[in-house]
């Protein structure tokens, strides 16, 4: 069931245009796998219809005409969108019953009722009340209990659009951004581990200390090369000692990174043939164009397409292999292409 609100709105003759449309919609009887005790015999789980999700947001238009004179014209359209998908009940003879994905051996995404769908539970760091992560004297990391540490899905989406025409000839080119979410970046962790990354080379990959801080009876300062060299690491950690505490798989914190965007995903270069031309070779329209797609990309992931999907290492519950967002693990990355097209019309 769902319900939507919309208004479309003109200006000048319709140069300018808003289009707004706010939406709810709830849907029912999901398809849940509930696992059950095998000491009567049969299989260990059995399938059932329960639950129920939210989906609720707002999407948004800006259409505009900046320039339209008879020979030049310039066009723009901006969307912007919000999505919040939401788990409002499960299996309600289990109240603690959540649907568990799992990513890795360390890293899970569970829907859980009156959570947001798409959250990463997983060990994390222990921190200071500012947020500075917390080190034993040794320089060791402190971990968590498994906790929730963020959600895969944007906090926002937009996509911005031009065209132009002068005479014959027309360009345009489209981006997309999205802002907000988190993806585990697997192949950097791998990369900061064995020390092929940029990063590992910190310091010249010796006598590094820690940056963060350690707890004193309640009381937090700066860890000091002092400290870790009480524990025989003369000098502070090698590179090694530094990246393999850092990078321990048991704590996927270490590689859950933002995921914001901003994709230059289509660029078009047009030749309309003129009329003149076109009435000698008995044709009504002829179009000429260079079309490149997937042609640059800004982020802060590292070398991956922030867009990726991977496999989890847990099928699906149907049995397949399963291939969900926010984690990067030797994933093929999005093709870019340029292509050449001729558009005739007799």
């Amino acid at each position: 069931m769902g319900k939507e609100l919309g208004t479309d709105i003109r200006f000048f003759d319709n140069r300018l245009g808003l289009d707004i449309a706010v939406y709810k919609s709830n849907t029912v009887n999901q398809i849940l796998k509930e696992f059950v005790s095998v000491t009567a015999g049969g299989r260990p789980y059995w399938m059932m219809n329960a639950g129920e999700i939210e989906c609720k947001g707002i999407e948004a238009t800006i259409n505009a005409t900046p320039v339209k004179e008879k020979e030049i014209q310039w066009d723009v359209q901006l969307n912007w969108s919000l999505d919040r998908t939401s788990i409002v009940s499960l299996i309600d003879s289990l109240p603690n019953f959540s649907k568990t994905q799992n990513v890795n051996n360390f890293l899970q995404i569970e829907d859980r009722v009156g959570q947001r769908r798409g959250t990463f539970y997983g060990q994390g760091y222990v921190r200071t009340p500012d947020g500075d992560q917390l080190f034993s004297l040794s320089g060791d990391t402190r971990l968590t209990e498994k906790k929730a540490l963020g959600n895969y899905n944007p906090d926002w989406m937009a996509s911005l659009s031009n065209s132009f025409r002068y005479k014959d000839f027309s360009c345009s080119f489209l981006f997309d951004l999205r802002v907000g979410g988190l993806i585990y970046n697997e192949i950097e962790r791998k990369l900061n581990l064995y020390g092929l990354s940029e990063a590992s080379a910190y310091n010249n990959r010796e006598g590094i200390v820690p940056n963060g801080y350690v707890d004193e009876n309640g009381t937090y300062r700066k860890i000091a090369l002092a400290d870790l060299e009480k524990y025989g690491k003369i000098g502070g950690m090698s590179g090694q000692e530094y990246w393999a505490n850092m990078m321990e798989e048991t704590c996927p914190e270490n590689e859950l990174i933002d995921d914001t965007y901003l994709k230059l995903r289509e660029a078009r270069i047009a030749y309309d043939m003129p009329k003149k031309v076109l009435k000698k070779i008995s044709l009504q329209a002829a179009t000429i164009a260079l079309i490149g797609r997937n042609l640059a990309v800004f982020s802060k992931v590292k070398h991956i397409d922030p867009e990726t999907f991977g496999y989890a290492s847990e099928n699906s519950d149907f049995g397949y292999g399963t291939k969900v967002p926010g984690y990067a693990n030797s994933n093929m990355p999005s093709v870019r292409s340029y292509g050449f097209s001729i558009n005739i019309k007799f």
